[in-house]
């Protein structure tokens, strides 16, 4: 398995089995969420599947598509959901565990796309679709990060392309749910731009973004190399924690978080790395 987070979009290669599992707990998400509304209806007879669209802000049509297992359903929009409900600790859990392997359709992404994975802006787009009042259009894209009218079009034309958004009968866009796989990997060359670029969003914050509405955090510690691969499994688990509690709204903004992880010491690699 092949896997790189880049923002709350994913890039990956899955075997069979991973891909088995994850169709699983996609069913059992669905399955989950019907059991929820049934006894939601149970308690309030008058509650329909209109009053679930209108509590989680989601159209009446995509609801039904869903439940129907005949729309594509992302980590993120899974996530919006659930954040809109009531449910106890355990229910909650149950909810998280089948987010976590939410199967969504991949787009197998052509050599000439790569342009997709190495500019920040098309995640952030895609991610302003799951805000509670979505950003759905070039101009207000424009104006959200501070970019011509003109990118933002190309942007949006590039990502029509490749399926990640379409257009309704009135011209609107609205993300399709579609995530992308590429076919061997992503050279570590353009993943190593992908993290430069973080790193140049950052320190471009440091000096512009107000300091009660961003973070940054620093830890110089002595620690063990074997215990490497057990530390980068605790940092997908924090991202995904983090992801979650920041999901459960009001939902108004788009984030970017880049951790870095390195030896200070003369052990560090002189291998280049993914």
């Amino acid at each position: 398995m092949f896997q790189t987070l880049l923002g709350t979009h994913v890039i990956c290669c899955l075997n069979p089995l991973q891909l088995l599992d994850q169709v699983m707990r996609n069913r059992l998400f669905r399955d989950l969420l019907k059991a929820h509304i049934k006894e939601i209806q149970q308690r309030n007879p008058a509650f329909s599947l209109r009053s679930f669209a209108r509590k989680t802000k989601i159209s009446p049509g995509a609801v039904h598509e869903i439940l129907k297992g005949q729309r594509a359903l992302s980590p993120e929009m899974a996530k919006k959901i659930v954040s809109t409900l009531q449910l106890s600790e355990t229910e909650r859990a149950s909810f998280d565990e089948a987010i976590d392997g939410t199967d969504v359709e991949r787009i197998l992404l052509p050599d000439e796309a790569e342009e997709l994975i190495q500019n920040w802006k098309y995640f952030a787009i895609l991610s302003f679709f799951e805000l509670d009042e979505p950003v759905t259009t070039p101009e207000e894209v424009s104006r959200r990060l501070g970019i011509s009218a003109t990118e933002s079009r190309k942007y949006f034309d590039y990502l029509e392309k490749f399926g990640f958004v379409t257009r309704d009968s009135q011209g609107a866009y609205q993300h399709s749910g579609q995530q992308w796989a590429t076919r061997d990997g992503v050279p570590s060359t353009l993943l190593r731009q992908v993290h430069k670029d973080g790193l140049s969003l950052a320190e471009n914050a440091l000096e512009s973004v107000p300091v009660d509405e961003r973070d940054f955090y620093s830890l110089t510690f002595a620690g063990s190399p074997g215990k490497l691969k057990i530390a980068k499994k605790e940092i997908r688990k924090f991202c995904d924690k983090l992801e979650r509690t920041m999901g459960r709204g009001p939902i108004e903004s788009v984030y970017k978080l880049s951790l870095q992880l390195i030896p200070l010491d003369e052990r560090i690699s002189t291998h280049p790395t993914r």
